[in-house]
């Protein structure tokens, strides 16, 4: 059995992010991405990426037309995380300031993931609705998170949704 079309766009995501290489800080990383879990495989393997979501908005009712398909909206939350990041200012190397960073490390992922807008044929568009950074002190490292939250249109089919619109 193949996979229901939320999870065909979500495995395009990982697969347009997996593999690809962001350069920052005048060092080219690949990074290597995964979908949200409770242990990462990836975790501690700087940078990585980590495919947060879907949470789907269901539009019923007057939406649904007369195909019985659903107008339906995923969002996702794309964190790009790495725990080497050096932004002391005593360092002997130069380094850019993280608002700097959060910009151009958002702008490379929004560059891969909006090459391909209809998630390799499953939906409609994608728009990025946020980006931007913050510190997690949670893990055994403290990690630097780049964050993208993104929007993916998809007309579903309402009773069968492995069929799309």
């Amino acid at each position: 059995m193949s996979d229901c079309k939320v999870a065909l766009i979500s495995a395009n995501l990982k697969t347009v992010l997996n593999g690809q290489a962001i350069t920052y800080n005048g060092v080219e990383h690949t990074i290597t991405a995964e979908r949200q879990r409770t242990r990462l495989m990836v975790a501690g393997r700087y940078p990585y990426i980590e495919i947060c979501g879907p949470w789907v908005e269901v539009q019923i009712g007057s939406q649904q037309n007369v195909y019985n398909k659903n107008h339906n909206k995923l969002f996702y939350q794309i964190e790009f995380r790495d725990g080497t990041i050096n932004d002391d200012y005593d360092s002997e190397t130069e380094v850019t300031p993280i608002t700097e960073l959060t910009d151009n490390i958002a702008a490379e992922l929004i560059k891969l993931i909006m090459a391909d807008r209809t998630r390799g044929g499953n939906a409609t568009n994608t728009n990025v609705i946020n980006y931007g950074y913050y510190f997690d002190a949670d893990t055994e490292a403290l990690e630097y998170v780049v964050y993208l939250t993104i929007e993916v249109t998809a007309f579903i089919n309402a009773t069968n949704p492995y069929l799309g619109g």
